[in-house]
């Protein structure tokens, strides 16, 4: 996926909490953090959140082997090159937020836990 529809999925989805994941298959912290975000998946419902993973993994077959082995409950897409620039990726794991609206409410660094990521999303559900 490019930063054109990551941009695109993010403006179409106002209404709902957008939580987008950036990762890759090699980091042993984006690992652990799946299952905090397969959690937070299950706690909201599709009519309130909107999540998907970018993977940020330069080699295509790693990301598709990773996959064949890995089962997500949202979706997950192979960044392209561009993605990085304009998301700032600059480590791994990366969460951003936006709220309803299409505003960015956070852009996160590290891991997250489920409880703080399940506090902001409840936030932003309520404003």
């Amino acid at each position: 996926m490019d930063h054109i529809g990551i941009l695109k999925t993010i403006n179409g989805s106002k209404g709902r909490v957008v939580v987008i994941n950036f990762w890759a298959t090699w980091c042993g912290a984006c690992r652990i953090e799946f299952k905090e975000l397969e959690a937070v998946r299950r706690e909201f419902s599709e009519e309130d959140l909107l999540m998907f993973g970018v993977s940020m993994d330069e080699d295509p077959a790693a990301y598709k082997n990773f996959l064949r082995k890995t089962t997500f409950s949202y979706p997950v897409y192979l960044g392209a090159q561009s993605v990085c620039a304009l998301f700032r990726v600059e480590a791994i794991p990366k969460l951003m937020v936006y709220n309803k609206k299409g505003a960015l409410a956070l852009s996160h660094e590290g891991f997250l836990s489920s409880s703080k990521l399940s506090r902001i999303i409840t936030e932003l559900r309520a404003e």
